[in-house]
């Protein structure tokens, strides 16, 4: 919201809603078919896109699991966004991960997704996107063609950012940031789009946000 006040001028008070979805924990599919949805309802002059590793388990409701969610018992029956865990899902996700997962394939699907994706923002037409790297493994890809890649990993930041209080109350890493890191990304990103130019297209970029 912070970005969208400084880009519009116009704040969540005064019924500028920036457009967009997060789904907590969910792979590259949930990202994938809210895009769709989105595109069908308008293009967006501005496109920020984050990019979550490729170990995520791909299902069509949202599911926010991974090889170590899956045996992590504290998430089991604990609503997590709009999703309530069940011990079958949990058993079903982890016979999954042990006996049918392969990490080749789903390094093949994403590497298939990220071109996609390029030639989805090209039919599309927008005009200025941004990828963001959640987590390590997104950097180890080509950059996209259409769009600034940040070289930061957000999943860093927040280590870096938070180092003295690393885990939440639930045992996990940080994994988002809190108001003054959200702003401080804001005008970062600001910086960057008031600024784009479409040579920057397929480029990575830091934006330093340690140093700010």
């Amino acid at each position: 919201m912070a970005l969208t006040l400084k880009l519009t001028g116009e704040s969540f008070n005064e019924g500028r809603i920036p457009r967009g979805f997060g789904f907590a924990g969910s792979a590259w599919w949930s990202t994938r078919t809210g895009l769709l949805k989105e595109l069908e309802i308008r293009v967006p002059k501005v496109l920020v896109i984050c990019h979550t590793n490729s170990e995520r388990l791909q299902s069509d409701y949202n599911y926010g699991l991974n090889s170590g969610s899956v045996s992590n018992s504290k998430l089991v029956n604990v609503p997590i966004g709009d999703t309530n865990y069940s011990t079958l899902v949990f058993i079903a996700a982890g016979l999954y991960y042990k006996f049918l997962h392969s990490t080749k394939f789903n390094v093949w699907a994403k590497v298939q997704w990220l071109l996609e994706l390029d030639s989805i923002i090209q039919s599309a037409g927008i005009p200025i996107v941004i990828h963001l790297p959640c987590l390590n493994d997104f950097i180890e890809f080509s950059p996209n063609k259409f769009g600034i890649t940040l070289e930061e990993v957000l999943y860093q930041l927040g280590l870096e950012f938070y180092k003295d209080r690393a885990l939440d109350p639930a045992g996990l890493p940080v994994n988002h940031f809190e108001i003054p890191e959200n702003v401080k990304m804001a005008d970062a990103l600001y910086d960057t789009i008031i600024n784009f130019t479409p040579e920057q297209n397929g480029t990575i970029q830091n934006l330093n946000l340690l140093q700010q």
